[in-house]
């Protein structure tokens, strides 16, 4: 089963084109072979929510190798937020079941990204420690680096 979902929720009421709109959507970031890693359930769901949940999900590769897609917003390069968010979709499912949550992430822009290539996401689990696991991940296109993001996660534990 999936392990961390990183967008829950439902809604209901009217959409942009007037149609009843009723939504209970989940993204699971860790995804596994038996269900898949976006799921679902939408009487009428906005298609760009849809699209958003479809550029989330990476194709697994290898262990620690993930591609993406991207999608052309009118600009001349990739849009870096998505290319942040499919980095840290890529470092979250590297992470096994209950490590933890996003606490901390920085992320260094080097290169634009181009809409018409796929992107190549490769993870270095730096350290799973007790409490704390680290991972490093790098954005590939053409062969070279366009995106680098450190994150660290750490399991929940009570506070005082």
């Amino acid at each position: 089963m999936s392990k961390v979902l990183l967008i829950t929720g439902g809604a209901s009421g009217i959409g942009a084109n007037g149609s009843p709109l009723s939504v209970a959507i989940g993204f699971s970031l860790a995804g596994s072979r038996r269900y898949p890693a976006v799921w679902a359930y939408s009487v009428a769901m906005d298609p760009r929510l849809a699209e958003l949940l479809n550029l989330l999900d990476l194709e697994r590769l290898e262990v620690d190798l993930f591609r993406g897609e991207s999608r052309d917003i009118g600009s001349p390069q990739v849009f870096g937020g998505q290319v942040l968010g499919q980095a840290l979709v890529a470092a979250y499912r590297t992470l096994d079941t209950g490590r933890g949550d996003c606490h901390s992430l920085h992320a260094y822009f080097l290169r634009r990204g181009d809409f018409n290539a796929p992107i190549v996401y490769q993870v270095d689990r730096s350290r799973d420690g007790h409490s704390f696991s680290t991972r490093n991940v790098t954005a590939i296109q053409h062969g070279q680096q366009i995106f680098r993001l450190a994150a660290s996660f750490q399991i929940p534990e009570e506070g005082l």
